[in-house]
């Protein structure tokens, strides 16, 4: 009798999960994509996949909206939108119209969906905190402030760990003279230093008799030595204990709690620039000289913090800041910290830059500004160089993208923040090549024209 070989049975097993659950897997994944890991691209397709499978879900198109946003795709986003408020009224779509319609400069109707999206839920925070931004970049202090408040209570909603276990009780306005009140960062760099300006502000609140204790970085302290060396506050460092105190606040509610306007924006106090000074006879960076006389020191930076989620937007490439070195003296120092050398090397760019990044990393951010002050100019992107060129008083051009962020408002040259600093700004999304055409042209007549000035002088 032959044999018969008797194939195994194929089983059925019942591991298909119901298409709701897939698909909300699969919106999760793409948002995390597309906010996280900022891969907006892979996003998109996978926010597409879950839609073909639920084609009637208002999240969805509300969610496909927000990655055509970041992707600055604002005709598919605004599409997307719409297609969500057609299945029903839903906060996160008026919301992010909203934000589609700032971008485009419809700020009367962005102001009317960000209205529509807290009608919606009052409690949605986001909406308002992104209105407060839109508002300060109008030049609406008065109520840009207040809303920006919100932001606090999100990033706790949120659970971003943003914020410190505070203390003492939040200062909501109370009079505080006499008062002991504990104060730390919240933001960036570049924010702290912009946002350092209301300390000896908050220091008279409190009177001869209260205390300020500032709670920072080292690297944000030996920045600010000058605060706590004049008794303005008190230097607490991180994860030290927190002396006893009657309130807490962080220094970016400090605007509102003066009640900052436009007009009345307090101006710098000039103590960073003192330290830089100091700094400068103690131990200055090394920034080789010119081998021309009349050379022009150009300080350049090209990108900011890589963990920043707007950076990609404005990060300019390197290629096109070479060209502000075709004037012959014109030399450029690159004021980089971090990938800084590589670029230079991937573009065999040594003989255009003088790479200082090294540098300035290894001695940190005190020496960086002693290389600033070395500077004749300094061009950057939006990134902690310009506050810190601002604070010093330098004179800077800050190349800006096409939406940039609310403290450079719009369609201005100047900053109200930082008179020495001079603003550029992309005619279009994504368009360095333009902006940065017009940078070299400048710098190419501001050169010669200084060239001329001497000579006439000389003569």
């Amino acid at each position: 009798m032959a044999k018969v070989v008797k194939l195994p049975t194929k089983r059925r097993v019942d591991t298909f999960r119901p298409v709701h659950e897939a698909v909300t897997e699969l919106n999760k994944i793409a948002l995390m994509r597309g906010t996280k890991y900022q891969h907006i691209v892979t996003a998109i397709v996978e926010m597409k996949r879950a839609i073909a499978v639920q084609p009637n879900s208002r999240e969805l198109w509300a969610n496909m909206a927000a990655l055509f946003w970041k992707a600055r795709q604002y005709e598919e986003a605004l599409a997307c939108a719409d297609r969500s408020m057609t299945m029903g009224a839903i906060e996160e779509a008026h919301h992010v119209k909203a934000l589609i319609l700032d971008d485009l400069g419809r700020y009367e109707e962005a102001e009317q969906c960000f209205a529509k999206a807290m009608e919606t839920n009052p409690n949605y925070l986001n909406a308002k905190w992104c209105r407060s931004m839109m508002r300060l970049a109008l030049g609406d202090y008065e109520r840009g402030w207040e809303e920006y408040e919100t932001r606090i209570p999100f990033r706790q909603q949120e659970g971003k760990k943003v914020y410190p276990n505070f203390p003492a009780p939040y200062w909501k306005g109370e009079d505080i003279k006499g008062k002991r009140i504990f104060a730390c960062v919240e933001q960036g760099l570049g924010d702290t230093v912009m946002f350092s300006r209301w300390l000896p502000w908050l220091k008279y609140q409190v009177g001869e008799s209260g205390k300020v204790y500032l709670c920072c970085s080292h690297e944000i302290a030996v920045l600010f030595w000058n605060f706590f060396r004049g008794g303005m506050c008190e230097y607490v460092p991180e994860g030290t204990p927190i002396p006893e105190c009657d309130y807490s606040v962080v220094i970016g509610s400090l605007p509102w709690h003066s009640r900052c306007t436009l007009d009345g924006l307090r101006s710098d106090p000039g103590l960073i620039r003192l330290r830089a000074e100091e700094q400068m006879r103690m131990g200055k960076a090394d920034v080789p000289a010119p081998f021309d006389p009349n050379g022009f020191k150009v300080g350049i930076v090209w990108t900011g913090n890589p963990e920043q989620e707007r950076n990609g937007e404005r990060s300019i490439p390197l290629e096109l800041m070479l060209p502000l070195a075709e004037h012959p003296r014109v030399w450029l120092y690159s004021l980089q910290v971090g990938h800084g050398q590589a670029d230079i090397e991937r573009l065999g760019a040594r003989d255009l830059v003088c790479d200082l990044g090294t540098q300035l990393g290894n001695r940190g951010i005190l020496v960086t500004t002693t290389a600033i002050l070395q500077m004749d100019l300094v061009i950057t992107s939006c990134t902690l160089m310009a506050h810190l060129c601002g604070a010093l008083g330098v004179p800077a051009w800050v190349v800006l993208c096409k939406n940039p962020y609310w403290v450079w408002m719009h369609d201005r040259a100047d900053s109200p923040w930082y008179p020495s600093l001079r603003l550029f700004r992309q005619s279009k999304t994504g368009d360095w090549g333009g902006v940065m055409q017009q940078v070299r042209d400048e710098l190419i007549d501001l050169v010669d024209a200084r060239r001329s000035k001497s000579e006439v002088s000389y003569g």
